[in-house]
């Protein structure tokens, strides 16, 4: 299998090396391929996509200006909104819902150029960490098609990693991009929240949702990151880590514990000091009022839900249901200071260092059948009840930008990833680390699975 980077597909494009039909026509043909053994998709625009790369073969013909991402394939969870195609969040509750006009970040994927090839499947509503629960039936892991891929966007995790598309975009509200970007080998940036327009994105939970660009080079998360941003990204000086203790020590599986220590090995080699940093006081309760709070923005957001419990899946009804007691037994106000606690906590936590590194899943992608995963100890992480995003969801609730990258893989080749979390607004900072990392060590590239 071979995985192009799309900066490298796009300069082929301007050098005529390569039109944009065949470049989609490929990408098309790898879809059909892998579709099959992932379910990555949840719709494919076959047809379209061919359209308007032969609209982009007739503009390059013309010698119009092109845009960074030009003839470029990509691909973007189901609850961006694209005109005339449904947003259902691959949930029967809204399969009806068809989109009349573009989310912001799909229009400015169109103004650089990008061909959208279809839409990826994802965990319902976005409400899970597996993307076992999907109308659109389970993703499967192209690692390993018996285990996971993460959630809630899976699907764009898994398209990335089999190199059907160079890039695809994701939401993260509790890890929904770090993780499955973990769990498949690559690179995902949960952006400062609020950075990025939500307009035309179905909603979780809206103080939380983040939307972001997952790939499988650091070069190419930047290049997205830039366009979706609408700013060049920069280098920036980085020259201090802290990495956290206490709660995000422990609870982890070996590989992943050992992935940790690795990238701060790294950086210490690459000239970054690192420090420990308290990983407690605090951080549990925070973390653990993730979900009610979640629940009760979601009902918040989507009140036909309230109606609609039948044409969800029994673990998503239940999260409508509790969600619906928390806002009539007057919850919020108590649960809307989750966010500025755990602000808080990271501001102390970010004295004197730039960046604070973390893991991400708390252990490589579990069988699909499992219910826990043995972390050594005697202890057991859940999968199904929010055990793949204990490391993460506390981000979100914090607003900070968090990027995962991977750190290689397993004995049984499963990618495993970490996550370096930076200061509001410093994407900068993330990306500049990330592809230092990526350029002087080999475990720090994405793998690419068997097939």
């Amino acid at each position: 299998m071979i995985r192009e980077e799309a900066a490298d597909l796009a300069a082929r494009i301007r050098a005529g090396a390569i039109a944009p039909s065949q470049a989609v026509q490929a990408s098309l043909k790898q879809i059909a391929h892998w579709q099959t053994l992932t379910n990555s998709f949840s719709e494919v625009w076959g047809p379209e996509a061919t359209r308007a790369a032969r609209g982009a073969d007739t503009k390059i013909e013309s010698g119009a200006k092109l845009g960074p991402l030009f003839g470029v394939p990509i691909a973007v969870k189901d609850v961006f909104d694209v005109a005339g195609h449904p947003t259902t969040g691959c949930s029967e509750a809204y399969a009806d819902n068809i989109a009349a006009t573009d989310a912001v970040l799909v229009t400015a994927l169109r103004d650089a150029g990008a061909i959208l090839v279809g839409k990826t499947n994802m965990h319902e509503l976005a409400m899970g960490g597996t993307n076992l629960v999907s109308s659109c039936g389970p993703t499967r892991n192209p690692f390993a098609t018996d285990r996971i891929t993460g959630g809630s966007s899976g699907g764009s995790a898994a398209a990335l990693a089999t190199g059907v598309v160079p890039l695809a975009l994701g939401t993260d509200t509790g890890g929904s991009i770090r993780n499955p970007a973990s769990m498949c080998g690559l690179f995902g940036l949960k952006p400062t929240q609020g950075r990025l327009s939500t307009d035309g994105v179905m909603a979780l939970a809206p103080s939380l949702d983040c939307p972001g660009p997952m790939a499988y080079s650091a070069r190419d998360l930047g290049l997205l990151w830039s366009v979706l941003a609408g700013s060049p990204e920069k280098s920036v000086r980085v020259s201090r880590v802290g990495l956290l203790g206490g709660y995000f020590a422990v609870g982890m599986h070996p590989t992943v514990r050992a992935a940790v220590a690795a990238t701060a090995n790294a950086l210490a080699e690459t000239g970054i000091v690192v420090v420990e940093k308290n990983g407690t006081e605090g951080i549990q309760q925070i973390n653990d009022a993730w979900r009610d709070f979640v629940r009760m923005e979601m009902v918040e957001a989507h009140p036909e839900l309230a109606e609609r419990r039948g044409r969800l899946a029994p673990a998503t009804a239940e999260h409508v249901t509790e969600g619906l007691k928390l806002v009539e037994a007057g919850e919020q106000h108590a649960l809307r200071r989750r966010p500025r606690e755990a602000r808080g906590w990271f501001e102390r936590r970010f004295e004197g260092v730039d960046l604070l590194l973390a893991p991400s899943a708390p252990y490589p992608a579990p069988s699909a059948l499992a219910d826990e995963v043995p972390v050594g100890g005697g202890r057991s992480i859940d999968v199904h009840l929010g055990g793949t995003s204990r490391f993460t969801r506390v981000v979100n609730f914090s607003g900070a930008p968090a990027l995962t990258i991977p750190t290689g893989v397993t004995d049984e080749g499963l990618p495993i990833g970490v996550q370096l979390i930076a200061r509001w607004g410093a994407e900068d900072v993330l990306l500049t680390v990330a592809r230092e990392l990526e350029a002087s060590f080999d475990r720090f590239r994405s793998p690419a699975p068997p097939g």
